[in-house]
C-alpha cells in the first residue's frame, strides 16, 4: 500500500490528524495534501410565518 500511495500524484486527506494517521501507518509521504471538508453552497431559505393553532 505504501508504494501505491507514493506512486499517486496526490493523496488528499481532510485534516492534519488524518495526515498523521496515514503517515503513522505508511511512513512519510511527500504527496499528501490537506484539504478540509467544505460546505457546498446552500441557497437562502425564505422564512415563512408560523401558522400555529392555539
Amino acid at each position: 500500500m505504501e508504494s501505491f500511495l507514493k506512486a499517486c500524484e496526490e493523496v488528499t486527506v481532510f485534516s492534519e490528524d488524518s495526515r498523521q494517521i496515514v503517515e503513522k501507518a505508511f511512513g512519510r509521504l511527500e504527496n499528501i495534501a490537506v484539504r478540509p471538508h467544505q460546505i457546498s453552497y446552500i441557497p437562502k431559505v425564505e422564512k415563512q410565518h408560523k401558522s400555529a393553532r392555539h
